[in-house]
């Protein structure tokens, strides 16, 4: 896990891409399918390289709302982030399970 507020990256990057085979999501471990979109989160930091992981929709989304709430999240940590704002995550979560069984 890391964390950028306290100690923000020299080089960040996200981008959205479709995917062309299976990938894990770094923040849920839910599985990444061919045709799915997720972002590609990379950074770098002075004498350590580049690093990136693979995040889904679903988790972005939620990254996103925490950011525009002003929280500040722990990469890898995105479940400790809701735990700490736990009372939005009743609506993102019904959004959520309503968009895989196909009804949002």
């Amino acid at each position: 896990m890391a964390c950028f507020c306290e100690d923000p990256a020299d080089g960040w990057n996200e981008q959205r891409r479709k995917a062309r085979k299976e990938h894990v999501c770094y923040e849920c471990n839910e599985k990444i399918n061919k045709g799915d979109e997720y972002m590609v989160v990379s950074w770098c930091r002075a004498g350590e390289g580049w690093d990136s992981v693979k995040v889904c929709e679903f988790c972005w989304h939620d990254w996103e709302y925490l950011r525009s709430e002003g929280h500040c999240i722990l990469l890898g940590g995105l479940q400790e982030s809701w735990d700490e704002h736990w009372e939005p995550r009743v609506v993102v979560e019904t959004n959520r399970l309503a968009s895989r069984l196909g009804g949002v």
